[in-house]
């Protein structure tokens, strides 16, 4: 039994240890209000509870490649570091309208910044692609879907052993404007490479990354790039896009 008499939100399992022995794990999860100034940040009125499970936006069937994480679960054994996840919407500074701006999170020495983009084309002019169109906002909201990446559904006739499958930008499959290059398309099986390229020959204007980060811009839609963003990543963060399974996932979407 547990007593919680910190107002804070709880949950109590039982995990298996390395030798399959049974560990008793607490999660104790605070909600607090921001402050200014450096003051000390209060505890909120009204309490989160502990996440049970990931929680997704976007997800589509079972298709999770196309998901971004809103939410990550707090029910892990061993968190060995603090994690800092941002959420929301980056606002021009003084409420002006802005076609890119400046935004990020730092605490301490540890900073993030990102550079934010009004939304924008890539645009097929010879020789290759040309960023296009930019408009002014004063506001973005900070999600991986607007940031550099994407994948491409591979049809039904050319699935191999009957399994669908999905060529994508692992480090964010969810996002914007990425198209393949040499170096993949030459890993692919003739059919599907093929297929790939006719949907890239065909393309004269995508939406082109929102969000990218501040000392990196992104030109072109087969650059290879990090994922940039100030959330949760479900997804590893490798930058060699490869050939994704879809598989079935249990998923809570907004």
């Amino acid at each position: 039994m547990v007593v919680n008499a910190s107002g804070l939100s709880h949950y109590w399992f039982e995990k298996a240890g390395p030798a399959g022995e049974l560990l008793d794990v607490l999660v104790v999860s605070g909600t607090f209000d921001l402050s200014a100034d450096g003051q000390p940040v209060p505890l909120a009125a009204e309490q989160e509870a502990c996440a049970l499970h990931d929680e997704f936006a976007g997800v589509v069937g079972t298709k999770l490649h196309r998901a971004v994480m809103v939410r990550d679960s707090d029910l892990v054994p061993y968190k060995p570091a603090t994690d800092i996840l941002v959420q929301g919407h980056a606002h021009v500074p003084d409420g002006r309208l802005s076609d890119a701006w400046v935004a990020g999170v730092r605490i301490g020495p540890v900073r993030k910044l990102l550079r934010l983009h009004g939304p924008r084309q890539f645009r097929r002019r010879w020789p290759g692609w040309r960023l296009d169109g930019t408009e002014v906002i004063h506001s973005l909201m900070l999600d991986y879907r607007l940031a550099y990446g994407g994948c491409i559904d591979i049809p039904a006739e050319l699935q191999v052993d009957d399994q669908a499958e999905v060529i994508g930008y692992p480090g964010n499959p969810a996002g914007l404007a990425w198209l393949p290059g040499p170096a993949t398309l030459a890993s692919l099986r003739k059919p599907l490479r093929r297929y790939v390229q006719s949907i890239a020959a065909n393309l004269q204007e995508m939406p082109a990354p929102q969000i990218e980060a501040a000392d990196m811009a992104v030109h072109q839609p087969d650059q290879a790039v990090a994922t940039q963003g100030l959330g949760p990543w479900p997804v590893g963060g490798g930058r060699v896009p490869t050939i994704l399974p879809r598989t079935p996932v249990t998923a809570v979407t907004r």
